[in-house]
């Protein structure tokens, strides 16, 4: 690599890294932070026995459980491991464009990926997303790798980052099969040997062995993504959906916060459009497509390793379950880097389409960067100010109640033991009787409402306290947060 190359790609390091960790601690944990927060907490064993009745593998609790000595258990601290992981995307990405599409195709690459809004948003994240793709990386980078050499390296390679796809999260099985799909399809047009094949499926087998342990949560756990809805989503959604949020990087459904606005305009059609039109023209076979074979099928595997996944679970869990984008992370950075290789395409052919197309696809991924880093209107729900709330206003005796459970985690977090925190069983029967039981045990009750629609669908609890206590104070954070006090205290005997 030459030194203005070497410069460049540092450079994109560099920046990227400072993106990510720019108001790491803007926002407060949320709910799913929390709860990586507490498994990182778990002694190995009490950890390993959760996760096994979780959505997810135990690898990325156990990694935290080992730096939060190190970086604390701050807010910084518990996300600067997705922090790190996220950086080591981009050298795996530069090495794909260099093997898929030479010096351009490698600076493209780590560009896509580096500032990708999918990555930077979730590097913000105390959940495994970031480590996710950073492994994905790594495992279609060691698919290339084996295919061009064939050789002991290559395949042990390949067969540990599979291992630690698999331990990240169970969907890294989607990107396992769409590689396969990729040199079956090489397979049967005769630009790969039957020695490869042999060696990637030696490979597998060898990461199987790695992750046998484990084995069966694939088969029990790949449906657990019910994402806390009643009803699954469909499969053209999923779809779209995924194309959403792999282009602005934050949740779809946060566009709401800027409906009517020009950005909520770009975010949800000219996005995605952007993106998987070029990642289409970046798939599309070239008629000269070079002498290295990781250029004549790098294409590819990175369209299989991209469209693989969303279809995959679009057919099989649609309207079955409710899937969110960052499920099918494995796919977001083949989509990038296609999408990256589809400007240079159109720049070969025309300098300023191919200009216009790829400033196209910066710019929307500056202004998506800039939107989740600035507006807090696209944040997640505020447990932090809530906490904060309880914490200037709250007196000795008085008691905090989740009308769901689940939440006691954030705030347990941000509170500590300084009030007890009582937990309502969401979606219970008796939820009434619940909020009975605990507001005759204090005089003041702090009523914590999270997603009232699905923990309380008859907002039983508030119905109680509303008939049965006198409310004193009301506030209302970003997201479904909702916070009310009430007095539990009669005035006389009589009343």
């Amino acid at each position: 690599m030459r030194h203005t190359e070497r410069l460049a790609a540092l450079s994109i390091l560099a920046i990227s890294f400072a993106t990510m960790v720019f108001g790491l601690a803007d926002e407060g944990l949320w709910l799913d932070e929390a709860y990586g927060h507490d498994m990182a907490l778990l002694p190995w064993r009490e950890m390993a026995r959760i996760t096994r009745d979780d959505a997810h593998p135990p690898l990325y609790y156990a990694i935290l459980s080992l730096v939060v000595p190190l970086f604390g258990s701050t807010e910084c601290g518990l996300r600067f491991p997705s922090v790190i992981s996220a950086v080591f995307a981009v050298p795996f990405a530069h090495a794909i464009g260099h093997r898929v599409d030479g010096r351009r195709g490698a600076f493209a690459a780590a560009m896509a990926v580096g500032f990708s809004p999918f990555l930077q948003y979730y590097a913000r994240e105390v959940r495994m997303y970031a480590p996710l793709v950073a492994v994905a990386c790594a495992a279609t980078y060691g698919l290339l790798r084996l295919v061009e050499r064939p050789t002991r390296l290559p395949v042990a390679f390949y067969a540990a980052t599979v291992a630690t796809l698999l331990y990240t999260h169970y969907f890294g099985s989607l990107l396992i099969a769409a590689h396969g799909g990729a040199l079956a399809v090489a397979a049967l047009r005769r630009r790969i040997s039957r020695t490869t094949l042999l060696l990637w499926s030696l490979a597998l087998v060898a990461a199987g062995i790695l992750f046998l342990p484990w084995a069966l949560g694939i088969v029990t756990r790949l449906g657990a993504y019910a994402g806390g809805a009643a009803t699954g989503t469909p499969r053209l959604r999923i779809l779209v959906e995924a194309a959403t949020g792999f282009a602005i990087g934050f949740p779809p459904h946060q566009l709401d916060q800027l409906a009517g606005s020009s950005r909520a305009m770009l975010f949800q059609y000219a996005a995605p459009l952007v993106l998987v039109a070029l990642a289409i023209v970046g798939a599309w076979p070239r008629r000269a497509p070079g002498t290295g074979i990781a250029r004549t099928i790098g294409p590819s595997v990175l369209a299989w390793a991209a469209a693989f996944p969303p279809i995959a679970v679009a057919l099989v869990f649609g309207e079955r379950q409710e899937i969110a984008p960052r499920y099918l992370a494995v796919a977001v950075a083949p989509l990038a880097i296609l999408a990256a290789l589809g400007a240079l395409r159109l720049f070969e052919r025309s300098r300023g389409l191919g200009t216009l197309s790829g400033g196209a696809l910066l710019a929307i991924s500056a202004i998506a960067i800039i939107t989740f880093h600035r507006d807090a209107r696209v944040w997640r729900d505020d447990f932090r100010s809530l906490a904060s709330f309880i914490a200037d206003n709250a007196r000795p005796g008085q008691i905090v109640v989740a009308n769901a459970g689940y939440i006691h985690r954030p705030l347990r977090y941000y509170l500590g033991d300084r009030w007890p925190i009582a937990q309502i069983a969401p979606r219970s029967a008796d939820i009434a009787q619940q909020t009975e039981a605990i507001a005759r045990s204090a005089p003041f009750v702090w009523l914590a409402i999270f997603q009232e629609y699905y923990a309380d669908p008859e907002a039983s609890a508030r119905v109680w306290l509303d008939a049965h206590a006198s409310p004193r104070v009301e506030r209302r954070f970003r997201g479904n947060l909702r916070l009310i006090g009430y007095s539990t205290e009669r005035p006389s005997a009589d009343d």
